[in-house]
């Protein structure tokens, strides 16, 4: 399976803090927790949330040039895509991107090098118990790879 991504584990309670514990990004969803079936499994902690954090890899429909962001989702269905990558904080601890927090429910687009900090935000004199640098690979994928990745378009259904 392709590795699109990868998670660089660099935590204070990371077990080896000479050398990062590299974590393949190779499905198009990644989920970090306690519950059993989560890629990154932290089940001893209960300052993680079973289901802590998702990261995911998205077709982004691409705007037309002179577009004023003001189409409808059906008018992007056929538009041409990129991809981006999201994480969303799923917990009751916290998620931060760098010193942001992304709040329980929200999502928000990650960069190349971005620091994902559980608990706590990096950059403070304490690191966080568990944080990962965030490393991008999908520019170096061909298109059809990615395309594999990210399964079948599906239109989503109105809300009822």
């Amino acid at each position: 399976m392709p590795v699109w991504g990868r998670l660089l584990s660099v935590g204070a309670r990371e077990d080896r803090p000479s050398a990062s514990r590299r974590l393949p990004l190779e499905s198009a969803e990644f989920v970090i927790g306690r519950k059993e079936g989560c890629h990154e499994r932290m089940p001893s902690d209960n300052t993680i949330s079973s289901v802590h954090c998702r990261i995911t890899l998205r077709a982004v429909p691409m705007a037309s040039s002179g577009s004023d962001d003001t189409s409808s989702e059906e008018d992007m269905l056929g538009a041409p895509s990129s991809t981006g990558v999201w994480i969303e904080d799923c917990s009751a601890n916290g998620t931060w991107v760098n010193t942001t927090k992304v709040g329980k429910g929200r999502e928000m687009k990650l960069a190349q090098n971005d620091e994902i900090g559980l608990i706590k935000p990096n950059g403070g004199a304490e690191p966080p118990p568990y944080a990962f640098i965030f490393q991008d690979f999908t520019a170096d994928l061909d298109d059809d790879v990615v395309a594999a990745l990210l399964g079948p378009a599906t239109p989503r259904l109105p809300a009822a």
